[in-house]
């Protein structure tokens, strides 16, 4: 059973940025975890978690979010919400977070976990007021997604078969994507995608992942 400590020092060997482990000291997994598995919190693995889901290595998380290279002035759109954690990590590092849960039970879970964490935090109660928090399915909001002021950056918590253009048109000049794209039945690339200033769309690979699949 391995302590934040050690956590963040393994996550220190993996590469993730200091001000990330920063975050991650302050915005303890242990809150965002279900109660029996609790004592696995800083265990760098994925856990299981409501609806048959999991809750995603914090290795992954981290270099997704260190992969972000995000600003204070960053409007992040959030493509699965999970167990929030990963929600509240953005949102201090951003201007604001617009999280999409297609599950209302899952998105529940992650508003009472946010709150949960905030209750014991009241420091950082200005972070809940940075997410907007909507029941939505992404390949079903194309709408919803144009009517939004900006979006600068994108993380996708599910393997998806492509990024949906409607994303790209959307994103901001030099804004970025991280998205599991499912290869294959075997396994998934973490990818990472920029938008440059002539509109093109440079992709680079991150790493093998495996992600539940998202529901289009």
């Amino acid at each position: 059973m391995k302590t934040l400590k050690q956590l963040i020092s393994e996550l220190k060997d993996n590469g993730i940025s200091e001000k990330l482990l920063n975050a991650i000291e302050i915005i303890k997994r242990e809150y965002f975890v279900l109660k029996e598995y609790k004592h696995l919190a800083y265990e760098n693995e994925a856990l299981p978690f409501i609806k048959g889901q999991t809750t995603s290595q914090p290795l992954v998380i981290a270099s997704t979010i260190d992969s972000l290279e995000l600003d204070k002035d960053d409007i992040v759109l959030e493509i699965g919400t999970g167990s929030g954690w990963q929600t509240l990590l953005l949102a201090y590092f951003s201007y604001k977070v617009i999280t999409l849960e297609i599950d209302k039970d899952i998105l529940q879970l992650a508003v009472n976990n946010i709150k949960s964490f905030i209750q014991h935090n009241l420091n950082l109660n200005y972070l809940l007021n940075k997410i907007e928090f909507y029941n939505l399915n992404i390949f079903k909001s194309k709408d919803f997604i144009e009517k939004q002021q900006k979006i600068d950056k994108v993380v996708f918590s599910a393997a998806i078969k492509k990024v949906p253009d409607f994303l790209f048109n959307k994103l901001s000049v030099n804004g970025i994507v991280i998205a599991p794209i499912i290869e294959s039945s075997e396994y998934q690339k973490l990818m990472k995608y920029v938008k440059l200033l002539s509109g093109d769309i440079k992709s680079e690979f991150i790493s093998f992942v495996s992600f539940v699949l998202a529901k289009e």
